[in-house]
Parts: C-alpha cells; sequence; structure tokens
C-alpha cells in the first residue's frame, strides 16, 4: 500500500495544476474530496476493495479521506499546518480522529453524474499519465 501511494502522490507533484480546473488550481486546498475519489479508484484498479471516503469538521474547515482496513489515507492532509508528510497512511486515531464525522460512503467517483464529473475525469487521466511516466522510468 505505501509504495501506491507513494506513486500516487509522486504523480500529484508532478500535475500543473494551473492547467487544471479552476477547482483544482490550489492543490492541495479544496481538493480533498476529488482527490480521495481519484484515489479509490486508483486502488480499486489494484485489487483493493471496501474502500470508505469519510470526510468530516474541525475547528470550521472540512476535509476528506479514505479509510481502509482499519487505517486512515490521506494524500492531502499536508494543507494543514501540523503535516508535513505527502501522505497518511494510519490508523484514524492517530489525526483524523479530532474531525467529526459528516460522510461516509462508498469510494470513487464513477457512479456519479453531472457536469462536475468531466473535470475530475481530466484530472484523473492527468493523474493516471503520470503514473505511466513514473512507471515507465
Amino acid at each position: 500500500m505505501k509504495d501506491i501511494l507513494q506513486h500516487f502522490c509522486s504523480a500529484l507533484q508532478q500535475v500543473n495544476w494551473s492547467k487544471m480546473p479552476a477547482q483544482f488550481q490550489e492543490f492541495p486546498l479544496g481538493t480533498c474530496g476529488d482527490i480521495s475519489d481519484i484515489l479509490a479508484e486508483h486502488l480499486y484498479s489494484n485489487g483493493f476493495n471496501s474502500i470508505d471516503y469519510v470526510c468530516g469538521f474541525y475547528n470550521g474547515r472540512s476535509h476528506a479521506w479514505l479509510e481502509i482496513n482499519g487505517y486512515a489515507i490521506d494524500v492531502t492532509a499536508n494543507q494543514f499546518h501540523d503535516i508535513s508528510a505527502h501522505f497518511l497512511y494510519q490508523p484514524p486515531e492517530l489525526w483524523h480522529y479530532k474531525f467529526e464525522e459528516q460522510t461516509r460512503r462508498k469510494a470513487g467517483y464513477k457512479t456519479f453524474h453531472g457536469p462536475a464529473i468531466q473535470d475530475i475525469e481530466l484530472l484523473h487521466d492527468e493523474i493516471a499519465e503520470r503514473l505511466g511516466h513514473l512507471i515507465k522510468t
């Protein structure tokens, strides 16, 4: 799992965020929900299942991450001043516990409908292309 997350984060670092749709241009700020759903789709394609999308509130801010097999998976936590790691893969009791859970659902975006899905798919394609380059090098 950690290798998959490391590769995914490396791909995120290579994205030219200024060329992405407006809602993604301040990555990681404001992108945690969509990035979590994209990561879930990537994990599904790598054989993982039973992935939860979790969104909670703390100190007036919302934040989203994934949970699988008792672990929180978070690739946008570094938007918070107390996190410097590129990703968190740890029990939720270590950091995510402070967020009051508001939403828990099956992770992923492929069952969603509406015009915003095009932007998520565009970003997912960009990340997948970056992941392909990382695998080839």
